[in-house]
């Protein structure tokens, strides 16, 4: 779990705001690739509800620092950073299992600009299923 912080320190230092996320992106899920064996177990249903906990906590913590900003622009955000945060640290949370659980088939700089991708543009539209508005 450290390491995912030093990461996490590592790119808030860079910058402040969502930006371009495919750096940060790309470090934890290389992280989760040289950690696969171990983390697959800590992050299956029968895992650690502890550790996983703690991941999603860490997550939303860094999620909802960098959209906390954001409530100074109400008009740009009309839903709760708090709630936003939740929302992106679970889907991540779950993208990550899901990976893991396939035996990482994709690399770990393709799950990333898939992650990326659906955070920037949404489920729907990153799906093709809805065109930009």
């Amino acid at each position: 779990m450290e390491e995912i912080m030093d990461i996490a320190r590592r790119h808030a230092a860079i910058r402040k705001t969502f930006g371009d996320s495919l750096p940060i992106a790309i470090d934890i899920f290389q992280y989760f690739y040289r950690n696969r064996d171990f983390l697959k177990v800590l992050l299956s249903p029968k895992g650690d509800p502890a550790f996983q906990s703690r991941l999603r906590q860490t997550m939303w913590e860094q999620l909802y620092e960098r959209t906390a900003a954001s409530r100074t622009r109400p008009k740009r955000m009309p839903i709760s950073p708090e709630y936003v945060a939740s929302y992106i640290s679970g889907a991540h949370l779950s993208m990550i299992q899901c990976w893991l659980n396939n035996g990482c088939r994709e690399s770990p700089e393709e799950m990333a600009k898939v992650l990326s991708l659906l955070t920037a543009k949404g489920p729907l539209q990153a799906a093709g299923l809805m065109e930009n508005e």
